[in-house]
């Protein structure tokens, strides 16, 4: 059985004992880790809500980055209301299940302490150590009040045959992780965010979408969603009778944001809040370049292929041909462009990709092909050649050097 597997049969072996004492809903478990030089040590509890009556189920990992080290004796310190349950004392080592002998476990107020059977366990990267063990929750723990928790452990000393012991306090897992206790556990929510593009621009509104989920759906008309990227408030809206909420929000700034939604809660309903999704503000979106033509003038007593069309105002666009040729031109205010793609020599289904980017994010492609009558044939039609020969045409061509998951259209769109 994996650790994660094994986090998460603590937390369900605390939710079916608590399950015969209160039939009530449950908060979800939480995790913390802490680093102390080439050992990891991950924590969990099985519910960061409890009531009075119910089992809470601790889970502690020791992991290695590199070599080994040692554990004589491992002590759980939690608050002194919670009372230990005999027997739920665990140990999962890489994957494998380990017995905690009654004789292993010593139980005091505020800690329990579970020693080695043969003088120390001994971990490493491929041998990671995870203890598990439950306490009850009693009526001397008072409501509201928070459950915090931490450890220490006795491991191998400097010098040789000795040992020592270090003391890892309930702040560095963001309170062991901490639980509150609670007179009645809130029903849980989910908040979901509907999908949103990858990329907007600045100052354009865009509508984000939002909705909640409870078992006391009635009860969620008129909350308030506020949707966030981090510490600032894109937009906020209220959940209509379907649990939708729906905001317009018009990004005042460049650069990449991180949004979710989220919702407060009520006095019975848990706050939640929705994953993220990571959006690019643009100064504009880039688009695919419309209205492309070719064109020919005659520069240097030859005849250079002029590549004209639309794109966003002030967005870069590149034209490039099989052959190798390139030209880059900067769209004007009202969008037209053209470059000059030098000498292209005679033929048919003369292909050019073109396409436009704006803070460096490129647009979808644009595909130009047609004839160039002045010259002489060359090696490009040489390539072309091959390229009908095996079945591989021009679309084929640019689909494959552009973006290979994308057909792109042929013409002048």
């Amino acid at each position: 059985m994996s650790k994660r597997a094994f986090f998460a049969t603590a937390a369900a072996m605390s939710i079916a004992a608590s399950a015969l004492i209160t039939p009530v809903a449950h908060a979800a478990g939480v995790e913390a880790s802490h680093r102390d030089r080439d050992s990891i040590f991950n924590r969990s509890v099985s519910s960061s809500e409890v009531t009075v009556g119910q089992t809470l189920t601790y889970t502690q990992s020791f992991e290695r980055r590199a070599r080994t080290d040692a554990i004589y004796s491992w002590i759980n310190k939690v608050n002194s209301c919670l009372e230990y349950v005999p027997g739920s004392a665990k140990l999962n080592i890489a994957d494998q299940t380990q017995n905690i002998e009654a004789a292993q476990v010593k139980a005091t107020s505020g800690s329990t302490t579970i020693s080695a059977p043969n003088g120390k366990w001994t971990y490493s990267a491929d041998q990671p150590h995870t203890f598990q063990l439950s306490y009850r929750v009693t009526q001397a723990c008072a409501s509201e009040q928070t459950l915090e928790s931490g450890f220490s452990y006795e491991y191998d000393g400097f010098f040789w045959g000795s040992k020592t012991n270090k003391d890892y306090p309930a702040s560095k897992f963001n309170g062991g992780p901490a639980a509150q206790v609670v007179a009645k556990i809130k029903t849980a929510s989910t908040t979901t965010l509907s999908p949103l593009p990858e990329y907007v621009a600045i100052g354009v509104e865009t509508p984000l979408i939002a909705t909640v989920q409870a078992d006391d759906a009635a009860t969620l008309q008129g909350q308030e969603i506020r949707f966030e990227a981090g510490s600032e408030t894109l937009c906020s809206a209220n959940l209509n009778a379907e649990g939708f909420a729906t905001c317009k929000w018009k990004p005042a700034s460049l650069g990449e944001k991180s949004v979710k939604a989220r919702f407060g809660g009520t006095d019975a309903i848990a706050a939640s809040e929705s994953e993220a999704y990571k959006v690019k503000v643009l100064s504009a979106v880039p688009k695919q370049p419309q209205d492309l033509t070719f064109t020919e003038e005659k520069l240097n007593d030859q005849v250079h292929t002029i590549v004209s069309g639309k794109a966003t105002p002030g967005a870069v666009v590149e034209a490039l041909a099989p052959g190798g040729n390139r030209c880059v031109a900067t769209a004007d205010e009202d969008g037209n462009f053209s470059c000059n793609l030098g000498y292209l020599p005679a033929g048919k289904e003369r292909g050019v990709a073109v396409t436009e980017k704006i803070d460096g994010v490129q647009g979808e492609v644009a595909t130009l092909v047609g004839d160039v009558a002045e010259g002489n044939p060359h090696a490009l039609e040489s390539f072309l050649q091959v390229l009908r020969k095996i079945g591989f045409g021009i679309q084929d061509f640019f689909k494959r050097l552009f973006d290979p998951n994308t057909w792109v259209s042929l013409g002048s769109a």
